[in-house]
């Protein structure tokens, strides 16, 4: 007697099987520490609630949110996700403080910092570190700069990446090792200007050891002069893919995968 076996089952199972393979194919992503896409509604960065890992809404004057996001295609032609407005900075000594839920900076731990910043005019802008009251660490343009890079907080060794014009609308990845300097307790900054995105470049932009430091709080600020730009797409995590993602795939993607299953099916 012969027992007839049925491959129905492996078969009709087949656009699962593509889905699922080709979405455990892409890197994981961990949860991230602090991010603010400025989805809010309101007109005033100031009172705006919007993001994860704030224990408050953001509190200053002077800056506001407009409607269209910053957009950012790395060399690869790799999108970044982004969602709500931009923040302009807004003209002279304007600031805007918001505290996260946990302070940061212990020895042996890495964190990754990202925004999208164009700045047009202006001594300085960008987004600063705070423990308490005082400034820490300062990233985006700093004063008198004309590329993108970071200095210590207050003004003080002052690092910038070549060919990082501030003028350029640029995506600007920070890399913070603490711990990991020449001397014990010392951090480890890299920057990195206009990466790809999803995995971390092995070039860096620029790098070098910093003065120890630790945070709990952001400030989004700017100096004299009539200061012009945008910031947006604010992302903290502890991998370079928490703050540098690529688009996860759509449900028309998804779909098709299986419509794709389901044809192969049909054709057995």
């Amino acid at each position: 007697m012969k027992i007839r076996t049925s491959r129905r089952p492996l078969l009709s199972s087949a656009g699962s099987f593509l889905t699922i393979a080709m979405l455990s194919a892409l890197p994981a992503r961990a949860a991230l520490i602090a991010s603010d896409q400025f989805t809010d509604t309101e007109s005033t960065l100031a009172g705006n609630t919007g993001g994860t890992g704030w224990s408050a809404a953001w509190t200053g004057s002077g800056q506001t949110v407009v409607a269209t996001s910053l957009q950012y295609t790395d060399s690869n032609g790799a999108i970044l996700p982004t969602a709500g407005g931009a923040v302009n900075f807004g003209g002279n000594n304007t600031e805007s403080f918001r505290v996260l839920t946990a302070g940061l900076g212990t020895d042996g731990t890495t964190i990754y910092m990202s925004f999208l910043a164009q700045i047009t005019s202006g001594d300085y802008a960008g987004i600063a570190l705070f423990n308490g009251t005082n400034e820490v660490f300062f990233a985006g343009k700093p004063f008198g700069a004309t590329n993108f890079g970071y200095e210590k907080g207050g003004g003080g060794d002052r690092v910038t990446a070549a060919n990082s014009p501030v003028t350029s609308l640029s995506l600007l990845v920070y890399k913070i090792e603490f711990g990991a300097g020449t001397t014990l307790g010392n951090e480890r900054v890299s920057l990195f200007v206009n990466p790809t995105l999803g995995t971390e470049p092995t070039t860096i932009s620029v790098s070098n050891n910093f003065p120890t430091f630790a945070f709990d709080r952001i400030r989004i600020s700017s100096g004299l002069n009539a200061v012009t730009g945008q910031v947006d797409e604010f992302r903290m995590g502890t991998t370079y893919l928490d703050v540098a993602p690529v688009p996860e795939p759509s449900a028309a993607l998804l779909s098709a995968l299986g419509v794709f299953g389901l044809a192969v099916r049909r054709r057995r």
